[in-house]
């Protein structure tokens, strides 16, 4: 049997063409191959590990930089009795970043919560 949208050659039993083409209701649906592939869900990368080192990496020296400017001005406040800086956002920016970059070079996926929609 010939599919009509794509002109594969299907075995005369079959349902459907690998395009999605249906034989029985004569429309176009969705192929069994996209039909597997969304159920196995999106596979591992070696490209989303490496970004996910290097994630951790920038994670870990934003979050350094903001404990070691925190301390620096905590202890020349506390000599001269003066205010300190917390760097807060440094902090979280840099831990947050760094999990992140731990989860894609542990999955190898990047996931939706990281700002990357499918």
């Amino acid at each position: 049997m010939t599919c009509p949208k794509c002109r594969l050659e299907s075995f005369e039993t079959a349902q459907r063409c690998d395009c999605g083409y249906d034989f029985e209701a004569k429309e176009m649906r969705t192929s069994y191959l996209e039909l597997e592939r969304q159920r196995r869900g999106p596979q591992p990368s070696e490209e989303v590990r490496a970004k996910g080192r290097h994630d951790m990496l920038v994670g870990f020296v934003c979050f350094s930089l903001g404990v070691v400017v925190t301390l620096a001005t905590y202890r020349h406040a506390d000599q001269t009795e003066g205010q300190y800086v917390i760097v807060y956002g440094a902090i979280v920016w840099g831990a947050i970043w760094f999990i992140r970059g731990w989860d894609r070079s542990r999955s190898g996926i990047d996931r939706e919560f990281w700002g990357k929609r499918p």
